[in-house]
Formats: structure tokens, sequence, C-alpha cells
């Protein structure tokens, strides 16, 4: 079975070293987490990291997403890195907690080598807001829309045509990444403190690792 987007060879020429680390990424979102990653990796090259990305295959649960990778990633020795992107939305708790477990109980039994999961409270879209601005204030269902399209709606204060396929808009992400990362982490710091997760996500932490190999 193939990944919906191989990203090992861009940037890559021919003759060149091995990459330095070996990372596979599941998310439960079939376009947006694949476009965005595409094309962050595409922007600041990638000539010694290889990314494996799958999310068709896998679902939109995050129990199928977690068990889907970690059936890849015990089978392949050779990946350093397995970052499970979840989101919480409005999943049964019951196998929202019942797939951290699973990256917990993986994680200890990898030894030298990673499985997270990159968890966003509600939605990936979190990660894509705090591109523009710093939000701790939660996101809840408000008439017919759930917590998930909320984030959305505030979203499209700053990218008006946004749509979880649209690569012009989320393009105009890229360069906002240091101000993502920062909001990121004051979310995620705020959150522990406080014990309320939405709105902040954990994405900053695959994002920085695939920065950090490439810049390596």
């Amino acid at each position: 079975m193939r990944p919906i987007r191989t990203l090992s060879q861009l940037g890559r020429k021919r003759g060149s070293r091995r990459a330095r680390a070996r990372i596979l990424i599941v998310s439960e979102g079939a376009k947006t987490e694949g476009l965005y990653l595409s094309l962050l990796i595409r922007e600041h090259g990638a000539s010694n990291v290889s990314v494996d990305l799958y999310g068709r295959e896998c679902g939109t649960d995050p129990l199928s997403v977690v068990e889907f990778a970690r059936q890849k990633f015990t089978s392949d020795g050779d990946y350093d890195f397995c970052y499970c992107l979840i989101d919480r939305d409005s999943h049964p708790v019951e196998r929202f907690t019942r797939a951290l477990e699973i990256c917990e109980d993986t994680d200890k039994k990898s030894g030298k080598r990673s499985f997270s999961a990159i968890v966003s409270y509600p939605c990936i879209e979190v990660w894509f807001l705090f591109h523009f601005v710093y939000r701790r204030a939660p996101f809840t269902s408000t008439g017919n829309k759930s917590p998930a399209g909320a984030v959305i709606s505030e979203l499209k204060k700053f990218l008006p045509r946004y749509s979880k396929s649209d690569r012009d808009e989320i393009e105009k992400l890229l360069p906002r990444t240091p101000e993502a990362a920062k909001n990121a982490k004051m979310a995620a710091s705020d959150a522990d403190d406080t014990g309320e997760p939405n709105p902040s996500t954990s994405m900053h932490l695959v994002v920085l690792k695939i920065l950090g190999e490439v810049k390596a």
C-alpha cells in the first residue's frame, strides 16, 4: 500500500547522501494535512529528510489512525519517527483516549525511535489559525456549527477562500510558520497550566522536527 504522497525525493539530487531521518506521518485528514505538509517541505527543501505520509487508508477516527500507524511503524524498523495527526473534535472519548494510550505504549517499546500523537483541539485548523493570531478562548458549538466549524469560520477572517483542499490559500500559511510555532507553544503551555486544551495543538512539534532535520 502506497502513501498518498511520498516526500522522500523532493529536493533530492541524484547521488546525494542518505536522509538523516526517516519520518512516518499518518493523519485522519485525506487532503488537508497532506497538502499542507507537502507544501511546507517543498518550500524549505528536503534533501536530507524522508517523509512518508498516509491519510486515505486509515479512516477519520483517531483510533484507526493510530492502529494503522503502529502497524506501519512496527513493521518497518527504518522509521526514526512516527507522528499520528489526530483531532479531538467530537470523537467518542473512549476511542480518543485509547488512541493516546496506544501511542504512549508504542513509544515506550520503540527504544531510540519515537512514536507520538500530534493532537489538535478541536481540529487541525487551530494550527492554521495560529499563523495569524493567538487565541485561548474555547471554540464551542454555536447554532448549526460544530467546534471545528467555529474554528474554520474564524480562520476565514484571515483566509477568506479557505477550504481543506485549496492549495493557494494553504500556501499562504508558509511564511508565517515561526509565528504559528510561537503561538502553538504558548497555547500548549497555557493548556498544561489550566487543564483546558481547547484550543491548542502540538503540530509545531512535527513541523519543527521536519524543518530541523532539513536545516541540520
